[in-house]
């Protein structure tokens, strides 16, 4: 029987805006990979590690590093796609602390053949997103061609876009912030 759900967290990317490794970054206590690793955690104890970096884990996750190099988080999807077997994935990235499972699962209940993503105040983002194995080939086609912007993919592949809505009970749209420079950690800093 196939495997039905696992997890990859997007660690491997090289935080040149941030200057220093964004996933290692504490937020409310945490190294910001932990706060994510928590909230999947909820959902699958299948998880994999998109990494080309060694991250002080205190539980054990397959580390799969990126085997093409510098495709950003396209090349970490599928390299994770070519060396595991489910049929769905929920894609997230380490940069996103404030995630939580409340908008994961209500992705999940969304169906697509590709993958649903959401979009929050007209802008559409790759992460959180469900993404099938049915994309590998694709992912690989755009992968070569050096076709790396994970928006264009999601017009290409015809992902599902599903509007979130503030009136949610659970949403919060810290859900959606995406830490990428020290200005933009400093701002959550102080506000925690």
């Amino acid at each position: 029987m196939p495997n039905q759900l696992a997890a990859i967290l997007l660690a491997g990317g090289n935080s040149t805006r941030m200057g220093r490794n964004k996933a290692l970054l504490e937020v409310e206590g945490m190294m910001m990979f932990e706060k994510v690793l928590n909230e999947i955690e909820k959902i699958t104890p299948h998880i994999f590690i998109s990494s080309n970096q060694k991250l002080p884990f205190k539980k054990t996750y397959p580390v799969i590093p990126d085997s093409v190099s510098n495709k950003g988080p396209m090349g970490g999807i599928y390299s994770v796609l070519n060396q595991s077997n489910f049929d769905n994935y929920i894609v997230v990235s380490c940069d996103a602390p404030f995630i939580k499972k409340e908008l994961i699962e209500f992705l999940l209940s969304e169906h697509c053949k590709t993958a649903v993503v959401p979009v929050w105040e007209n802008k559409i983002y790759p992460f959180p997103g469900i993404y099938s194995r049915s994309i590998k080939n694709t992912l690989q086609e755009q992968v070569e061609k050096n076709q790396l912007k994970m928006k264009d993919f999601l017009n290409f592949i015809q992902a599902k876009e599903v509007e979130i809505n503030s009136s949610l009970k659970w949403m919060d749209k810290k859900f959606f912030l995406n830490i990428n420079t020290p200005q933009e950690y400093k701002a959550i800093s102080v506000c925690n």
